[in-house]
């Protein structure tokens, strides 16, 4: 059985990723070269994440479309 995907629990753990990455980013900004590309792969995994969260949010809107059009 398959579990339904939740918009709100997506940006939670898009959220969650940032916190982790600040540190990094601020190491990056101090000139670290290995946390930039840390930082670099988080952030285009948050990316995902959210493109995601998109993908869930138009799901559901075209559902309640169809909905109503019965």
């Amino acid at each position: 059985m398959s579990e339904k995907v939740r918009a709100a629990d997506l940006i939670e753990e898009a959220i969650k990723e940032l916190q982790l990455t600040l540190r990094d980013a601020e190491k990056a900004d101090a000139g670290n070269v290995s946390a930039g590309v840390r930082t670099r792969k988080r952030m285009q995994e948050v990316i995902t994440r959210l493109k995601d969260v998109r993908k869930v949010i138009s799901d559901v809107k075209n559902a309640l479309k169809a909905e109503k059009g019965e």
